[in-house]
């Protein structure tokens, strides 16, 4: 057999699985804020070290960032517990990454 048709039969079999490989990935989607409940908001904002504490809060590419008066009184492995991930500390700022959509969090804290 010619190399064209080892071409043909290696890209008869890549082009689906590629393309099930992409509708796969583009099918996995973070939980929506929907997905939060007002007691998860709660624990949230305790973990953050209460209502006092909280100064605001962003979504920048895919990191949460909060700002908060006092980082010492943050709990963050019951933060770890909810699922956040990749917790950085600047000054004052926390920058997490969250399994679920954020935007409710944020808008949570803003009010406050």
């Amino acid at each position: 057999m010619s190399i064209q048709i080892y071409v043909i039969i290696f890209a008869l079999i890549c082009i689906p699985v590629c393309l099930g490989l992409i509708v796969t990935f583009k099918s996995v989607k973070k939980k929506s804020s929907s997905d939060m409940s007002e007691d998860l908001l709660d624990q949230f904002i305790a973990y953050f070290g209460g209502k006092n504490n909280l100064v605001r809060a962003f979504v920048e590419g895919g990191r949460t960032k909060v700002t908060v008066t006092d980082t010492l009184i943050c709990n963050f492995n019951k933060l770890k517990e909810l699922g956040v991930t990749n917790i950085f500390i600047s000054g004052n700022t926390i920058k997490m990454m969250c399994p679920f959509d954020t935007s409710k969090l944020v808008d949570y804290i803003n009010q406050i």
